[in-house]
């Protein structure tokens, strides 16, 4: 239960052979296998003290491995996994038997009997996902069928919304991801979420207004966005269903159906004048900082539940002496003392500006930084943490959604004005820099460039994510396009005409 990978050794090899594939989810399985086993079967038969010499539970653990095998590729990650772990099973078995044969000779009994099935018992108590499904959404339809409520026509809307193919793209929302095929998931994810335990909370009363639901489901597309590719069709299913999401929901705020219980009687009219006249604003300026210093603190005194506060190495930009690629790569410094600054020096005219300058903060983190890495990690959920905050005083929501969606046309002028400026340009020969970075190199060409670059990206991809809409930030884009450049200049010689070209353009 304890062997790791040898590379990654925080990646335990039998977390994916604790619990059989779901029986929904992959049906081959079961017409392929014909003796399914898992872990979980093991443990529950050693409870059970069904296993009366060694050899029997050898027996049951290699036909776990050996059916791995039999369904997997053999290049894949569960076909190597499997095949580690039938060698360390077959090792044990031969060292415990020796093991027992010599401590009966001695007539000794073993004191560590106990101790071998504290695994078991946990290993025991897990429940398959089928039995913890979520699949009772049939039983719900009536709630949503014809509902005048406005949660469920949100939620409706959510779960039918249909491409302009007519192909829905909600299926995969419904449920969240298996635990067993993807357990990093859930150390990357706080807060997981689905459509159907959102549809559950509805039925059950827990949201006291539309926001609170609205809440509900950013999180869910923004878990969504955190954990995929931004190149990936799930990331881009997730945001075109979280566009629509915030239109709809627009339209229900504007249409009056903020408040949930509608048996709530509305305050009086000479009510609301009392409570306006008590209601002298302060001055502007000084709300506003209010809100910054919220939304700084947000972050900075955040810590984990080990006590640990991921923001300390974020408080100042790397060193030009330690780290001088550090700003060849990043072209717009920001650290947390810079913010700090420009919020008691009244620079930032909104949240906006400060929410902004955060994500520079943390998109330039995740440019320099290797994807996966624990600093990284720390950037995707200080963000988070910030956006949730930002939501929950009202920066992000209402009329800052209409905001919002004005500000994306600007955006992507001025992206497709830069693309243009850089696939345009031309150097005093006449000659367009821009043709050898607008296709990535052949797979068939050059294997060895995707063995170097881990990210690898070209002016097309780019071309075709602001034609969908797809930068939320300036800043994004220019990541991408830093990247590109940055793939050239770290797969070619420097000496060489494209590592010069990338140097320029960049």
């Amino acid at each position: 239960m304890t062997a790791a990978d040898s590379t990654e050794p925080s990646r335990l090899l039998n977390i994916v052979f604790q619990l059989l594939p779901s029986r929904k989810r992959y049906p081959e399985y079961y017409e392929h296998i014909s003796d399914p086993m898992d872990l979980k079967t093991v443990a529950e038969k050693i409870q059970k003290g069904e296993y009366k010499e060694i050899p029997e539970l050898e027996k049951d653990l290699q036909l776990i491995f050996s059916n791995a095998r039999s369904f997997n590729e053999p290049g894949s990650q569960i076909y190597k996994d499997a095949g580690v772990l039938s060698k360390l099973a077959k090792s044990r078995t031969a060292d415990c038997v020796a093991s027992l044969v010599a401590r009966q000779a001695r007539g000794s009994r073993s004191s560590r009997r106990q101790s071998r099935q504290v695994y078991s018992q946990g290993i025991a108590a897990l429940q398959y996902e089928d039995s913890e499904s979520e699949s009772d959404e049939d039983s719900d339809l009536e709630d949503m069928d014809g509902s005048t409520d406005p949660m469920w026509k949100l939620y409706s809307a959510v779960r039918n919304f249909t491409t302009e193919r007519g192909v829905e793209i909600a299926e995969v929302f419904l449920s969240l991801p298996s635990k067993r095929e993807l357990p990093d998931y859930y150390q990357t994810i706080t807060q997981p979420i689905s459509l159907n335990q959102i549809r559950r909370k509805i039925r059950n009363g827990e949201y006291p207004t539309l926001q609170h639901l609205g809440e509900d489901l950013e999180i869910m597309f923004n878990n969504c966005k955190t954990y995929n590719r931004q190149d990936s069709k799930l990331w881009k299913d997730g945001n075109k269903l979280q566009k629509f999401f915030n239109t709809k929901l627009e339209e229900l705020l504007e249409g009056g159906d903020e408040i949930s219980a509608p048996a709530t009687p509305a305050p009086a009219p000479e009510k609301m004048e009392v409570d306006v006249k008590k209601a002298s604003p302060k001055d502007p300026k000084d709300q506003l900082k209010k809100k910054l210093k919220i939304l700084f603190n947000s972050i900075y005194h955040w810590a984990n539940s080990d006590g640990i506060q991921p923001i300390g190495v974020f408080l100042e930009i790397p060193s030009r002496k330690d780290y001088p690629d550090y700003y060849d790569i990043i072209t717009e410094p920001i650290d947390m003392n810079m913010i700090e600054q420009r919020i008691k020096s009244n620079q930032y005219k909104g949240e906006e500006e400060l929410l902004a300058d955060c994500k520079l903060m943390f998109s330039n983190c995740r440019l320099y930084n290797e994807e996966g890495s624990g600093i990284y990690e720390d950037a995707n959920i200080l963000e988070r943490i910030l956006l949730a905050k930002a939501r929950e005083i009202g920066v992000l929501a209402g009329d800052r959604m209409k905001q919002i969606k004005r500000k994306t046309i600007s955006l992507q002028q001025k992206v497709k004005t830069l693309y243009d400026t850089l696939k345009d340009y031309r150097d005093a020969k006449g000659r367009q820099l821009s043709l050898i970075f607008l296709k990535l190199p052949s797979k068939h060409e050059y294997p060895d460039y995707y063995d170097i670059i881990k990210r690898p990206i070209d002016l097309e991809k780019i071309s075709s994510k602001i034609r969908n809409n797809m930068y939320e930030t300036m800043e994004d884009a220019v990541a991408d396009f830093t990247l590109v450049f940055d793939n050239a200049a770290k797969y070619n010689e420097p000496d060489s005409q494209i590592y010069k070209d990338a140097q320029t353009l960049a």
